[in-house]
């Protein structure tokens, strides 16, 4: 009896090996996060966000993509600090650049920002634009567009201002994207964003707990090898000539209250393990 439950326990106890492993240990990171990196070898899916079921979401109280819109709480002031500090208020032109729902662009256009925004997803604009009309008067709304990152709906210099948004983390070529946003800044132009840190906490919390166990993430939302680290974004923007703001400036967001994020997210300078807030300026 005992010989037939051996083999049995041991593949229970392997089971649990696994499952541990899986939990404990983020998969192997790819060897160059800056590289192109092709779609097939990525486990994200940046598509669903167009599915009707998941656009309609993100103004609906408690969804899954409507808790985004609680970060706002720290990413806006962030932004719109910058943006007033380094350009001198909110006169000028401004591109959102993978804008969703329109959660940050309205937010940011009911501070005075004159805003274009764009988006692959069609479904995602309708919600945007819905939004924007219940929000905002007419004079302030955004015009969203239709469209990549890697065409920038605007002409070369164009802009004062860009903002990404729990975006880069999506992209499968960081150098032609930013790249683009470099392109359509003019000189002096500022370059706002946040991402999300390539570290065990956000591997533990954003993949394993909250996509995995607890479903408050959809599946494929995120790939954590795409996520990606201070200093390669700070690699990255030098290299496509961007002046980085100082580390000073670079600060992470945590929840107010961590049992219940709709009371909203907070500035954190002295934790970017998570997600964390940057700029960066093209040079005069």
């Amino acid at each position: 009896m005992q010989k037939r439950r051996a083999p049995a326990i041991m593949a229970a106890v392997a089971s649990v090996a696994a499952v541990v492993a899986y939990c404990v240990m983020p998969p192997r990171a790819f060897p160059d996060r800056l590289a192109f990196i092709p779609e097939e070898m990525t486990i994200i899916d940046n598509k669903f966000y167009d599915l009707p079921k998941w656009a309609a979401q993100w103004h609906t109280p408690d969804a899954a993509l409507n808790t985004l819109g609680h970060m706002n709480s720290a990413r806006v002031p962030y932004f719109d600090d910058a943006w007033r500090r380094e350009l001198g208020g909110t006169n000028g032109s401004f591109l959102d650049v993978g804008c969703g729902g329109g959660l940050l662009t309205n937010a940011l256009a009911a501070r005075g920002y004159k805003l274009t925004a764009v988006d692959p997803s069609t479904n995602s604009l309708v919600a945007a634009r819905q939004q924007a009309a219940e929000e905002l008067p007419t004079a302030r709304r955004p015009e969203f567009l239709e469209g990549t990152c890697y065409a920038l709906p605007a002409a070369d210099g164009a802009l004062d201002g860009v903002v990404m948004s729990d975006v880069l983390e999506h992209f499968h070529d960081l150098r032609a994207a930013v790249g683009e946003v470099y392109r359509v800044l003019r000189p002096g132009g500022v370059f706002v964003f946040d991402t999300i840190n390539r570290s065990y906490f956000s591997w533990f919390v954003l993949i394993v707990l909250l996509e995995k166990i607890a479903g408050g993430i959809p599946a494929g939302t995120h790939d954590w090898r795409l996520f990606i680290t201070p200093d390669e974004v700070e690699q990255l923007l030098n290299s496509t000539g961007f002046e980085v703001g100082p580390r000073t400036d670079l600060v992470g967001m945590r929840p107010e209250d961590p049992s219940d994020t709709s009371k909203g997210f907070v500035q954190d300078p002295s934790d970017v393990s998570a997600t964390y807030l940057w700029w960066a300026r093209k040079p005069l």
